[in-house]
């Protein structure tokens, strides 16, 4: 995959904002301004964040480190290794998601709400973290938001398998389908019997634009007259910006081969792997082409909708749905569940390893900065329970890695006493550079979580 150059990624964004335009001409002197700002500093790329949420917590006793620098990480979270110095382990000691009761909690784990049935508060409206950076800084790219999923099973409660959900608390479905997901992000091949249309080139909505305003001058007089020579100006200026650089671009990727939304059929799980691969290279193609910035990844949901793992030969216990899915075997209590070799081990170190590979597909991308993809990205491991066994909400696990451009301090092992997730929601404002200090329900906030900010 060719990745953009910071003059291409700056094209792209003049397209854009050029497209919208249109007969409000008089407004590009604000976008320009916009524009002016990201070329004043070429070096400078874009900060990333991605959600990324796993059912059912984790083993607490395995995934605990001591307070202070990251140096070995317990074999749980081995295959997170060469990426320590990226890395926070945080403890969220007490708080959690309000009154979560296990399982409801991932309804309301980006939305920061107090209660099941409580109505919309704070600055989402009752919507998750990521569609709120969407609406609020989401015009600088083609998706202001893409949702992301695998191993998704949506017959449950909503509040035990929505993750996202939009302003005025109404839940949305993340997508599962590699196909569709990529379909959605680089659309259908036309259709032979259909020629294609050739591109609009960036001279041409220049000249467009410059022809609009020279329309609009023969109908003004005096300073409103003198505001558009200054506008055209710039339009001018822009073009010669942007003049040669048509041919730079972001290659399609090679499309998914899994058609998989996995939603609780025995046969579907089989592709999971396959299929939650194929989801982490589009989310890093979607970042590294500058399509968004902004992602949820949802693996799994909670409750009676519960992954099954037959890759992981977990599905021989017994040929009954219920004996094979991760709420059985969370709850199961045999001894050795929980144990190295028992299933709920195996599964979350498989869900380390899938964040491993997420990783190491955002480390091998150069930005247009120099940097890796990773060194300008936050990305969070979120889970609703600390383990499922004891639907406990209060203490979670939780993980970040990568600096979002060097805002966020890593490298180190955190505890949060009486920390709501409201505290880390707001958090991720102000790594993104649109903070807020208090999201969700304000009176579960306690502002930023001051020791993650560089």
């Amino acid at each position: 995959m060719a990745i953009s150059t910071p003059d291409a990624r700056l094209l792209r964004e003049r397209r854009r904002f050029l497209l919208s335009l249109g007969s409000a001409a008089l407004t590009a002197p604000l976008f320009l301004r916009e524009l002016a700002t990201a070329s004043a500093l070429p070096g400078a790329a874009p900060r990333r964040v991605i959600m990324f949420s796993t059912a059912m917590g984790t083993i607490k006793s395995r995934w605990v480190h001591p307070v202070g620098p990251l140096g070995t990480l317990g074999p749980l979270l081995a295959p997170l290794q060469p990426y320590v110095k990226d890395l926070n382990l945080i403890l969220n000691d007490g708080g959690g998601v309000h009154n979560g009761g296990g399982h409801p909690a991932l309804g309301r784990l980006l939305t920061g709400l107090a209660e099941k049935d409580s109505g919309p508060a704070g600055p989402g409206n009752g919507a998750s973290i990521d569609q709120y950076l969407g609406k609020v800084l989401g015009a600088a790219t083609r998706f202001p938001v893409l949702e992301f999923g695998a191993a998704l099973d949506y017959s449950a409660g909503e509040e035990e398998n929505r993750l996202v959900w939009a302003d005025g608390k109404k839940s949305m479905t993340s997508e599962g389908d590699p196909k569709k997901m990529f379909e959605r992000m680089y659309g259908l091949p036309p259709s032979s019997a259909e020629p294609t249309k050739p591109l609009v080139g960036p001279k041409a909505m220049v000249d467009r634009l410059s022809s609009e305003i020279t329309a609009m001058q023969n109908t003004l007089g005096g300073a409103e007259r003198t505001k558009l020579d200054v506008h055209l100006a710039s339009i001018r200026d822009l073009e010669k910006q942007i003049a040669g650089l048509a041919n730079q671009s972001c290659d399609k990727p090679t499309p998914p081969t899994v058609e998989c939304g996995c939603r609780g059929n025995l046969g579907d799980y089989k592709l999971v792997p396959q299929q939650i691969r194929e989801q982490i290279d589009l989310v890093v193609n979607a970042l590294a082409c500058d399509m968004t910035r902004i992602i949820s990844f949802q693996v799994g949901s909670e409750g009676g909708g519960s992954m099954r793992f037959p890759f992981l030969k977990l599905d021989t216990h017994d040929v009954t749905m219920e004996t094979q899915t991760m709420h059985f075997y969370s709850h199961n209590d045999r001894p050795d569940d929980y144990q190295d070799s028992g299933p709920m081990y195996q599964i979350h170190l498989w869900f380390a390893e899938q964040f491993a590979y997420l990783l190491s597909r955002l480390a091998s991308v150069i930005d247009t900065d120099g940097k890796r993809l990773l060194d300008n990205t936050c990305v969070l491991w979120l889970t609703p329970m600390g383990e499922g066994r004891l639907h406990d909400s209060e203490r979670l696990p939780l993980l970040t890695a990568g600096s979002a451009g060097g805002v966020v301090r890593t490298g180190q092992s955190i505890v949060t006493k009486d920390r709501y997730i409201n505290d880390l929601l707001s958090t991720i404002t102000h790594i993104m550079g649109a903070p807020v200090d208090t999201y969700g329900d304000p009176m579960l906030s306690k502002g930023p979580i001051a020791e993650l900010l560089a």
